[in-house]
């Protein structure tokens, strides 16, 4: 549980902290005070390309140091790739954007924020398990 509270924790700092770096670095648009714009609070990308790398980092240093890789991680890690990195973004485009290129919705904004966190999270509790049963 530990795991899950530490990824949580630097998820959402990273997030605050581009947060921050974006709107102190663009001027304000149309009278507001900062820059930005709801694609700014989209973080989804960011979690499941780390997602995919921890779980493929981690099948690579079991099988580095001569340890079997568990299938259900091989499994996890192509599902990872092949869901995160072209199913998802393609759904996205075909429903969430509109023709300006923006998110249509917060619930958007939210919904892919979820999905993010979600395999991020998964990633971890994998990778602790992996660690600590093998």
């Amino acid at each position: 549980m530990g795991g899950v509270l530490v990824t949580l924790a630097v998820a959402v700092g990273t997030a605050c902290a581009q947060m921050f770096m974006k709107a102190a670095s663009r001027p304000g648009l149309g009278g507001r005070s900062h820059g930005l714009r709801r694609d700014d609070l989209l973080f989804w990308t960011d979690w499941i390309i780390a997602a995919s790398v921890a779980l493929i980092g981690s099948a690579l240093a079991l099988s580095f140091a001569g340890k079997p890789v568990p299938p259900l991680q091989l499994v996890a890690s192509f599902l990872a790739l092949l869901l995160g990195v072209t199913a998802f973004p393609i759904f996205l485009r075909s429903f969430a954007y509109a023709g300006r290129a923006e998110m249509e919705k917060w619930g958007w904004v939210v919904t892919a924020n979820l999905v993010g966190i979600v395999f991020l999270l998964s990633a971890v509790l994998l990778g602790v398990r992996v660690y600590e049963f093998s």
